[in-house]
């Protein structure tokens, strides 16, 4: 199950994949990640999972608890992508895609890694070590019976870039001694220390100087380093985000202004619009199977029960961790980089992704966030990246690599092979020709979106006036299409009661 996702602060900061801390099975996406759906009946959290794939079946969050969705034919397997009604959250939804094989003439055994693309559609298998495969089965449900006869080859991604990893284990190039490589591949200055009030922060890693944070400016065109805001301020882009003891969040949900709440105490309402996250020792939980309260609760100590409703999470350092069978979880502690992890053993730290070691699932091990540049999403790989950056498929076409790529800010490009956008902001056509993607700002509640505006924040939709028209209105797409309590677990501005049950 995942940890309590932070409502309030999602679009405080660019480092949007932080705010929801780790997921059960450690990610998802990319075909060799560890799938993040479970076995039946397990528990799930509808607040950051919605579906997930599980062995050769797709599976749905429901009520809690993992139900099957539909079972794949034996010549398919399931995929993940990320949920296009819920950017910039650990939500997916799965489809059955044809199975196709690949592989390479090379001796000795073999290590299978599935890679697939953002649109769900399918996975290709190729084999990283090469040799015989001597009529095992493999992640996607294919029987190898003889010798690979197809070479890997790994294609450096150097263009444009003069430093930094080239996704194949090598390097681009290097810096002189007084320059950084920044996330783009380029050589910059190395300003060392941190960031001057006023410099720009995107793509750093240097903190900002004291009594400053790195938030957006007003147009989404940079993030630069802001007066440090305090409790009871406006905050958000062009103002600057908050300091140590809270929180930049929504006033209310149409999501149009953000003010700094203070952290709450134990027993007070939490991490909703119009309030703050809960104060060190505490977790944000839902008080009833409806999702009409929360409440700060007493963090679990090591070994505890844990739960989703009425039933309080873990401590720093614990991840709330399936058992290998039947239901529930337990705090066990988390798993650093490096170590075995998983159902019954425990989840990843923040920075590592728990990632199946090869096709035969026998076992995962925690995978450190990949540096842009690096592959990611298969076996073996990393499931995420580090921050200012995201796990990007290398096109649409079925089977493709994905690297991890830089975010870009306001009016850049995005997409396959690109990267996506960062924090406020949404891949979204140009124009209405729909042919290039670019970054704009994401509405809030009744702003106009689509094709040259852009689209709109998590949990809103675009619904167009009519049939055919490329803009229209950001709505609440659950209460526009009646999906509350309509039985099924849905993505929406506010908790579906279905998904607590």
């Amino acid at each position: 199950m995942a940890k309590w996702c932070n409502l309030t602060g999602l679009w405080s900061s660019a480092l949007v994949v932080a705010a929801c801390g780790t997921t059960t099975g450690g990610g998802g996406g990319g075909g060799g990640s560890v799938s993040t759906g479970g076995a039946i009946g397990t528990i799930c959290a509808a607040q950051s999972a919605n579906e997930g794939c599980f062995g050769g079946s797709r599976m749905q969050c429901v009520a809690g608890k993992w139900a099957l969705l539909a079972t794949c034919g034996a010549s398919e397997h399931c995929t993940e992508s990320a949920d296009p009604a819920a950017p910039g959250t650990t939500k997916h939804v799965t489809n059955c895609a044809a199975s196709t094989v690949a592989a390479d003439v090379s001796t000795g055994g073999d290590s299978d890694t599935t890679t697939s693309d953002s649109s769900g559609s399918d996975a290709t298998v190729s084999d990283s070590a090469g040799g015989t495969d001597a009529g095992g089965t493999d992640a996607i449900g294919q029987t190898d019976t003889g010798p690979d006869i197809t070479a890997d080859v790994c294609t450096p991604q150097c263009a444009a870039k003069a430093c930094g990893p080239n996704g194949c284990g090598g390097s681009c190039g290097l810096c002189n001694s007084n320059e950084v490589c920044d996330l783009s591949g380029n050589c910059v200055p190395d300003s060392g220390g941190t960031i001057a009030q006023g410099a720009s922060c995107f793509g750093k890693t240097q903190p900002c100087a004291a009594g400053s944070t790195c938030a957006a400016n007003a147009d989404l065109s940079d993030w630069v380093c802001q007066k440090t805001r305090t409790a009871g301020q406006s905050c958000g882009p062009g103002i600057g985000d908050c300091g140590s003891g809270a929180v930049c969040g929504f006033t209310d949900y149409t999501l149009k202004a953000m003010k700094c709440y203070a952290n709450v105490s134990l027993g007070g309402t939490c991490s909703v619009p119009g309030t703050g996250d809960c104060a060190p020792g505490g977790n944000c939980i839902y008080t009833d199977a409806q999702g009409t309260g929360t409440q700060c609760t007493a963090v679990i100590g090591p070994g505890g029960s844990c739960g989703v409703v009425s039933v309080g999470l873990c401590g720093a350092g614990y991840s709330c961790t399936p058992p290998t069978s039947g239901t529930g979880g337990q705090c066990l502690a988390e798993v650093p980089a490096g170590g075995l992890c998983g159902a019954g053993v425990g989840e990843c730290a923040l920075g590592s992704t728990c990632i199946y070691d090869s096709s035969s699932q026998a076992s995962a091990t925690c995978q450190s966030s990949g540096q842009v540049g690096d592959a990611c999403g298969g076996y073996g790989q990393p499931g995420d990246c580090v921050p200012w950056a995201a796990c990007t498929p290398d096109s649409s076409a079925t089977g493709s690599t994905s690297h991890c790529r830089a975010f870009a800010a306001s009016g850049g490009a995005c997409g396959y092979n690109l990267g996506l956008c960062a924090a406020f902001l949404q891949c979204t056509y140009t124009d209405s020709s729909q042919t290039t993607l670019g970054c704009f700002k994401a509405g809030a509640a009744g702003d106009v979106c689509g094709a040259g505006v852009g689209g709109c924040l998590p949990g809103l939709a675009c619904f167009p006036a009519a049939a055919g028209d490329t803009t229209g209105t950001c709505k609440d797409e659950c209460t526009t299409s009646s999906l509350y309590s309509n039985g099924t677990c849905d993505t929406c501005l506010k908790v579906d009661p279905d998904c607590l049950k």
